[in-house]
């Protein structure tokens, strides 16, 4: 027995209630996966966030509803039976289902008699009930995703501050950490540049270059450093660093004579009076074997080997140069007109 056809014309508000209770509960579904998804696009600085918030939310709460209605709330014929029963037809209907494959006479006649019940219920006889949890469900969710959507569109026109910014806001900025840098001397000379220095932690110091007084070379810096001008890159620590000096050893042959001169002096200045005054063929050749002999023994005079104590300044020289004028010209635009003074000053000394 088909018992559907009974129940034609009260199942239009019956499936109405069914399918309020599924979009409020598919769409709260929808309005949770709405507001994960704007608050992750406002974190992560997405382009179109809030459109793709919107579209996710209707597309979930579509399909959650769909899929809650075929499976949950579309109301069998035993559920409209029970549902009308409660509008006083004192459980007529739901015995009427439950024998609708009994032929006996009674339930036939009680049949009958649910049938003619029925009748009397018309559909504006039907009140909609919802109950209150489907209602506060969809409101908090619905809150929540509107407010996500609303602070992300904000973001976007730039009237509230993105993700990122907000979380760079909550972080406190590192303070600024500035080192000192000192460059001293303890005797035989003097820098050039600024010597007590206050730098950025990570950024370079001024250049400073190391100047000999006479009667002294300059040998290294306390660090190991043998060029005497220099600056220090990506500082992070404290330092004091000192330009060692060295006094100049004189030249052989050099020094204090007796009061009397030298004998040696006289006797040649004699010969030469005694001469004709031009050398002798076989003083020619001495004088110029020796010459060379005296050149290499001043080259590598102590004092002239200025750079490492075995490199003679002379041979590194131009290649020193060469590497501060191109540092002068790569670096002029960066550097103070004090520090542009120092390296030409120093280019002139060497």
């Amino acid at each position: 027995m088909d018992l559907k056809q009974h129940f034609k014309e009260q199942e239009g508000k019956l499936r109405l209630e069914a399918l309020l209770k599924a979009l409020l509960s598919g769409f709260a579904v929808g309005f949770i996966v709405g507001f994960v998804t704007a608050v992750l696009t406002w974190l992560f600085d997405v382009s179109m966030g809030l459109l793709l918030s919107i579209g996710l939310m209707l597309l979930v709460g579509a399909l959650t509803t769909a899929c809650l209605y075929l499976k949950i709330f579309k109301p069998s014929v035993i559920d409209k039976a029970r549902r009308l029963d409660r509008l006083g037809l004192n459980e007529r209907l739901i015995t009427m289902v439950e024998y609708q494959n009994d032929d006996s006479y009674m339930a036939k006649v009680q049949r009958e008699d649910a049938k003619q019940q029925l009748e009397k219920i018309k559909s504006k006889d039907i009140r909609i009930k919802i109950a209150p949890k489907f209602i506060i469900w969809a409101s908090i969710t619905f809150a929540f995703c509107i407010s996500a959507c609303i602070i992300n569109l904000l973001a976007v026109l730039d009237l509230l501050p993105t993700g990122s910014e907000f979380i760079e806001s909550l972080t406190p900025e590192e303070p600024d950490i500035f080192l000192s840098v000192v460059y001293d001397v303890e005797e035989g000379g003097y820098i050039e540049g600024e010597t007590d220095q206050l730098i950025l932690k990570g950024t370079d110091t001024t250049p400073v270059l190391a100047v000999a007084d006479d009667g002294y070379i300059f040998l290294e810096w306390s660090d190991g450093l043998t060029d005497p001008y220099r600056f220090d890159k990506s500082i992070v620590e404290e330092l004091e660093i000192i330009a060692v000096f060295e006094p100049a050893e004189d030249e052989e042959g050099e020094g204090d004579g007796d009061e009397d001169g030298d004998p040696s002096e006289e006797e040649g200045d004699e010969s030469q009076e005694s001469g004709d005054g031009e050398p002798s063929d076989e003083e020619a050749d001495s004088d110029e074997t020796q010459e060379p002999e005296a050149s290499e023994e001043a080259k590598y005079a102590e004092q002239n080997q200025v750079i490492n104590g075995n490199t003679f300044y002379g041979e590194v020289k131009d290649e020193y140069v060469e590497r501060l004028r191109e540092y002068l010209e790569e670096h002029r635009g960066e550097l103070s007109e004090e520090e542009i003074a120092i390296i030409e000053s120093y280019i002139g000394i060497v």
